[in-house]
């Protein structure tokens, strides 16, 4: 758990997009303006938007990618790249990338190949460095880009990592200098570095719409992840404080694993227990799955414990990210504002907090991106990236 403070948001208007001058293209014009990248390396995976101005048109490439990472050897990558089928499929599911020919990642979908799994332990922008190389080739690929470019990025952390925003812009800008990737060597400049954490987006979307009076009352803005739960509390428009803990959604994906017999890993966890969760008449169809036996007897006795631990698991991580909560949302608090995918899934519990202390409670869902920008259907996810994206373009 970290608590620190001099959260910077920027109180900048956004420039309205007509979506009739949004392309959605994965060919961009040899001249344009200037490429923007946002991104938010996810626990579930990393989401981006790069967007690249031609005259009055903006170019928009939406990307996702898997959060699995794994290490390499060299010669692993010199066999990788003798395979048939190496170069085949799209840049994001064979990305990789190397740093001074000692380290070596394999990102995303590649990554399984290498036992690579979804990191929670490290900090994330300790793994944001090589996330963002093999971003950087992904859309190097998608639109023919050459080997050298510059690019506005702008990236979203959890608020408890911070500080460590300056290091993080230090080591970027020395990595992206020169790195090695499917394509070879690239070079990409980093003409401007913003960071931002994680709710900023829906911050400063709230901070510049009258309708919620963001400046004239007290805020606690709370980003519900797969990894994270966090909390940015405001008084009257300024920002008091930020904290960060590990309970995010994984906190009740460990809790409900201990009930299941194969231990499967959380690629076919997560969506079993979100379909039984939406849809209790056929919660056992999904659950079913998970059951590890042939017996008709102990399939039963499998299904009941599968149940149960499902509504254990769930109440007990309520309960504990209520707890904390509670701890940290100031007394004088008068709105508190739930985003992130986890938000939507708990949508029924926390209702809790609305008149809890006298606050209004409320899901964020002010601001949709059109489909087009949303090509991965990842609706909630992506709410918070697409605000700041639209707060970040105009710089």
């Amino acid at each position: 758990m970290v608590q620190t403070q001099d959260v910077n948001v920027q109180d900048s208007i956004p420039k309205k997009i007509d979506e009739n001058d949004v392309d959605v293209q994965d060919s961009i014009p040899k001249k344009f303006d200037k490429i923007v990248v946002v991104a938010d390396f996810g626990g579930m995976g990393t989401k981006a938007i790069a967007s690249a101005n031609k005259k009055d048109k903006n170019i928009i490439l939406p990307i996702f990618m898997g959060s699995e990472i794994a290490n390499v050897s060299r010669s692993s990558i010199e066999i990788l790249e003798k395979e048939t089928f190496s170069n085949y499929g799209e840049p994001e599911h064979r990305a990789w990338c190397g740093v001074k020919d000692a380290h070596y990642k394999v990102i995303g979908s590649l990554a399984e190949k290498f036992s690579g799994f979804t990191l929670l332990k490290p900090p994330k922008y300790e793994l944001a460095i090589f996330k963002t190389l093999a971003l950087l080739w992904v859309i190097k690929e998608k639109w023919n880009l050459p080997s050298k470019f510059a690019i506005y990025f702008g990236l979203l952390i959890p608020p408890g990592e911070y500080n460590d925003r300056f290091e993080l812009e230090k080591l970027l800008k020395q990595a992206c200098q020169s790195f090695n990737t499917p394509s070879g060597e690239m070079s990409v400049t980093l003409e401007d570095f913003d960071c931002k954490p994680e709710s900023a987006g829906i911050t400063l979307y709230l901070k510049n719409n009258p309708k919620y009076r963001f400046n004239q009352q007290n805020f606690s803005v709370v980003m519900l992840g797969y990894r994270n739960a966090s909390l940015i509390t405001f008084k009257r428009g300024q920002p008091i404080n930020k904290y960060s803990s590990d309970l995010g959604m994984n906190f009740m994906i460990e809790k409900f694993r201990n009930f299941t017999c194969k231990k499967n890993p959380v690629s076919e966890l997560l969506p079993i227990i979100v379909a039984a969760n939406s849809d209790l008449e056929n919660a056992n169809t999904y659950l079913n799955k998970l059951i590890d036996t042939t017996f008709i007897n102990n399939t039963v006795s499998q299904l009941q414990r599968l149940k149960d631990g499902l509504h254990l698991s769930r109440a007990e991580y309520f309960e504990a990210l209520k707890n904390w909560l509670l701890e940290f949302i100031p007394f004088d608090n008068n709105i508190i504002v739930f985003c992130g995918g986890t938000a939507e899934f708990l949508r029924s519990e926390i209702h809790y907090f609305n008149g809890t202390r006298n606050n209004e409670m409320l899901i964020f869902d002010g601001i949709k991106p059109p489909n087009r920008i949303d090509k991965y259907s990842l609706k909630e996810r992506i709410y918070d990236l697409y605000c700041y994206y639209l707060y970040y373009l105009p710089t």
